[in-house]
C-alpha cells in the first residue's frame, strides 16, 4: 500500500491515451511534410506561400522629338571636334623635332580618324557636322597657331584638345537616349582622358586627380551643331 506522504510515480505524465493521440498527430505532420512536392528550404519552417503576382517590369519610354535631336546634336558636334583635333595634329606633327613625340602624335591623329569616322557614319544630315567645328576653329586653333613654335607648346595644346573632347563626351553620355551611343561616348571620353594623362607635364604624364573627370574644359554652347546651332544663327 503507497504512503500518502510519497508523491505518485505517475504524477504530472501523460496518460497511454494521450501519448497514442499525440504520436498520432505527430506522425502525420512529419508524414505530410516528407510527401509535399515543395518542402522549405533549410533554415525556413512551414510551406512556402505561393504567390501570384507578378513581377515588376521597367516600363518602356519613347525618347521624345526633342531628346532625339539632342541625340544628333551630341553625334555631329562629336564628329566635327574629332574632325578638328585629327586636322591640329596633321598640321602640327610635322613640327615636332622630337621623334618620340612625333610618334605619338601620329598615333593620336589615327585614333581621331577612327573615331570621327565611327561619328559620320551615323549620317546625321547636320550642317557642318563633315568638317572641323568651325566655331573653335575660328575662336580656339587659328589664334593660338603663332604661338605653337616650340615641342613644349605643341604638346601642351594637344593635352588641352584632348581634355576638351573627354570633358565633352562625358557631358554627351547624360544627354544620349541610347546605350549604344552613351558606350561610344564613355570608349573616346576614356581615350582621350588617358591621352591627357600621357601628354600632362611636357608629355612626362600625370596620374589622374580623382575618379570623375571635371568639366571645365567642356566645348562652349556656341560649338555645339544642329539645333543649338540654328537656334543661335537665328537669335
Amino acid at each position: 500500500m503507497m504512503s500518502q506522504d510519497q508523491p505518485a510515480l505517475t504524477a504530472g505524465l501523460p496518460s497511454r491515451r494521450a501519448l497514442l493521440t499525440g504520436g498520432i498527430g505527430l506522425a502525420g505532420a512529419v508524414l505530410l511534410t516528407a510527401c509535399s512536392s515543395n518542402p522549405p528550404a533549410p533554415g525556413v519552417s512551414g510551406q512556402v506561400v505561393s504567390s501570384t503576382s507578378t513581377p515588376a517590369t521597367v516600363p518602356v519610354t519613347t525618347p521624345s522629338a526633342i531628346a532625339l535631336a539632342d541625340d544628333k546634336t551630341q553625334i555631329a558636334t562629336a564628329q566635327s571636334l574629332e574632325l578638328l583635333v585629327e586636322q591640329f595634329y596633321a598640321n602640327q606633327t610635322p613640327r615636332l623635332t622630337d621623334q618620340t613625340m612625333a610618334d605619338m602624335a601620329r598615333r593620336f591623329r589615327s585614333a581621331h580618324t577612327e573615331a570621327a569616322a565611327v561619328y559620320g557614319a551615323a549620317k546625321t544630315g547636320i550642317k557642318g557636322a563633315d568638317k572641323p567645328n568651325e566655331s573653335l576653329m575660328a575662336s580656339l586653333l587659328v589664334p593660338a597657331e603663332e604661338s605653337l613654335n616650340t615641342d613644349a607648346a605643341i604638346v601642351a595644346f594637344m593635352h588641352d584638345l584632348e581634355s576638351m573632347l573627354a570633358a565633352t563626351y562625358v557631358n554627351a553620355v547624360g544627354i544620349y537616349t541610347s546605350a549604344e551611343w552613351r558606350q561610344k561616348a564613355m570608349t573616346f571620353g576614356a581615350a582621350s582622358a588617358r591621352r591627357v594623362t600621357v601628354l600632362a607635364n611636357g608629355a612626362a604624364g600625370t596620374p589622374p586627380r580623382g575618379p570623375l573627370y571635371p568639366l571645365s574644359d567642356l566645348i562652349p554652347g556656341d560649338a555645339f551643331l544642329g539645333a543649338a546651332a540654328a537656334k543661335a544663327e537665328g537669335s
